[in-house]
């Protein structure tokens, strides 16, 4: 269906900003690359490379280990978007389903995606952003809130879920209502559609 190459150039879009002096840590080049120019805590500011760090399960983790991880959150990033996007999406998967074609359908989407590749970037930068935060969030080091006092539960679950005033009304949008807004409309783009018979809303025809 897609690529490890087209896998590889999605990665590369959103990188890791470099820990901000005097930390010592190193974040390796691969790591801090960005072809979009974003990076994850451009999304979020608590989705840091410290914060990562200090989350890791191991107490004794290195720069190796811390690398390994960020790596690894961006490929789960990217894996994240194209299960949305490809597998689990009905316009990808066949090329008509309950009289609606996809127009863009194909057997193999990894040209595709390599040519509208900044398209993803907002898709792949939230989806990545959940991933760190969500780690910050389970993770079992009793030394967190010492690295970083102002991570707490709250700013968390506002992060996740935004913030609401007391009649219910939205003020800002959570990553998660972010995340599925950005997936929802790159299917869109990506998958434009054409109906085998006539849409009937409210008794009127569409076309």
């Amino acid at each position: 269906m897609y690529s490890q190459e087209a896998i590889g150039v999605l990665k590369n879009r959103i990188g890791w900003y470099p820990a901000i002096a005097p930390t010592p840590i190193v974040i390796t080049n691969e790591n801090q690359i960005s072809v979009s120019g974003r990076y994850f805590n451009g999304f979020n500011p608590i989705a840091t490379v410290e914060n990562i760090k200090a989350s890791i399960y191991n107490k004794d983790a290195d720069d190796v280990t811390l690398n390994v991880e960020l790596d690894r959150l961006r490929n789960e990033a990217v894996l994240d978007v194209l299960q949305k996007v490809y597998n689990t999406n009905s316009r990808a998967t066949a090329a008509v389903t309950n009289s609606i074609i996809s127009m863009n359908y194909a057997l193999d989407y990894s040209g595709n995606i390599i040519l509208n590749q900044a398209k993803f970037d907002e898709a792949i930068g939230l989806s990545g952003t959940i991933k760190a935060l969500e780690l910050i969030q389970t993770t079992q080091r009793s030394n967190l809130n010492t690295h970083n006092a102002r991570i707490d539960m709250e700013n968390l679950k506002n992060a996740f879920h935004g913030s609401f005033a007391a009649t219910g009304q939205v003020i800002s949008k959570g990553l998660y209502a972010q995340y599925r807004e950005a997936a929802a409309t790159l299917i869109k783009v990506l998958f434009p559609v054409q109906y085998t018979s006539p849409v009937v809303l409210n008794k009127t025809h569409l076309w």
